[in-house]
């Protein structure tokens, strides 16, 4: 979704009966674009969020004990002067938060607009000025009162008998948040209540036929989360207009498990627990090759300098080569890591 073409005027959706309140939707992608690779864990509740022109953003997951926790962000940089990207550390099965906050300045009425792997979602989120700092968006609307959940989700790829056990290459999630200010010019009856298919899923067989045609094989997708009962939408909703030809801000969150991202160099390598010790395994081994072969790792990183305009998207390429020196097995082994911000 990125930066969308600004229409002389528009109406949207809302998401749950928090802050936000929904407009009607926009236009959906044509087709299902990269998925993730995750898994473990990483959470760090106090790390610092993406900030950019008053307006800070992370990700949030429950802590357990009813409350969130956030995710740890490595190697976040600029896109361009209203645009930041970060790396996180997904995990299986779980729900999610994107939540926003904005500076007490900023006194613009605001709409959220969410692209994951490459999809838009349908509709936008409204950020009514004096309505609170906080934005929370952790679902979508499927129904007149009815929601599902954000969570992150693992593909279940059906393997040929023939092919090999470790993936040559692996494409990582995309979750993109870009916000915008607009001006409210009335309000129409409703005519739009949620979506009615799931927006931002893949099917675990549609993932299994990429591979087989020669695509990037996911491991992981964003899913939604069964049906659950929320505040009934108004019967009106607002129609806006941009007030700029570009976002205001655009947050991108590349994701994968943390054992990708380490050894991809992305994510440093997690300390092993204190005090134990154990014989050393073949996943350790090959550890130390990686690390020995450093001279190996290029990392691409392919910066358009018209992120921040319309239908435009960020690419970042990673490829990691290991030589495995064993006697046995001289093979030389390379494993890439692709992310890509709006890939068919």
């Amino acid at each position: 979704m990125g930066t969308p073409r600004p229409r002389a005027s528009q109406t949207r959706r809302a998401p749950r009966s928090s802050p936000p309140l929904l407009f009607h939707p926009v236009a959906a992608s044509p087709s299902p674009v990269s998925r993730p690779s995750l898994s473990p864990s990483i959470l760090a509740p106090l790390t610092k969020p993406m900030l950019l022109k008053g307006i800070t953003a992370n990700i949030r997951v429950p802590d357990g004990n009813g409350g969130r926790d956030t995710l740890e962000e490595f190697q976040t940089s600029a896109k361009g002067r209203a645009a930041r990207s970060t790396y996180v550390c997904s995990i299986d099965d779980t729900a999610f938060e994107l939540f926003l906050r904005r500076d007490k300045e900023i006194s613009d009425d605001l709409v959220v607009e969410l692209t994951i792997d490459g999809v838009e979602v349908d509709g936008v989120w409204h950020w009514e000025e004096g309505t609170g700092l906080d934005f929370p968006l952790d679902c979508v609307p499927c129904g007149r009162d009815e929601e599902r959940l954000l969570r992150f989700a693992k593909i279940a790829r059906i393997k040929n008998e023939d092919e090999p056990d470790d993936e040559d290459e692996t494409e990582l999630g995309c979750i993109e948040v870009a916000v915008h200010r607009v001006k409210i010019l009335g309000t129409k009856r409703r005519a739009w209540f949620g979506a009615a298919t799931d927006p931002c899923n893949v099917s675990d067989h549609a993932a299994t036929d990429r591979k087989n045609r020669g695509g990037i094989p996911p491991s992981h997708k964003i899913a939604l989360g069964e049906r659950r009962k929320t505040k009934r939408l108004p019967d009106l909703e607002q129609v806006y207009e941009y007030r700029d030809a570009k976002a205001l801000a655009i947050f991108t969150y590349y994701y994968a498990s943390r054992d990708v991202l380490e050894a991809s160099g992305i994510v440093p390598s997690a300390p092993a627990p204190s005090g134990s010790r154990s014989e050393p395994t073949a996943a350790d081994d090959a550890t130390r090759s990686i690390a020995a072969a450093n001279a190996d790792v290029k990392v691409e990183v392919h910066d358009d300098p018209e992120l921040t305009s319309p239908d435009s998207a960020a690419s970042v390429n990673v490829k990691l080569e290991a030589h495995d020196d064993t006697p046995d097995d001289g093979r030389r082994r390379s494993k890439r890591l692709r992310t890509s911000a709006n890939r068919p």
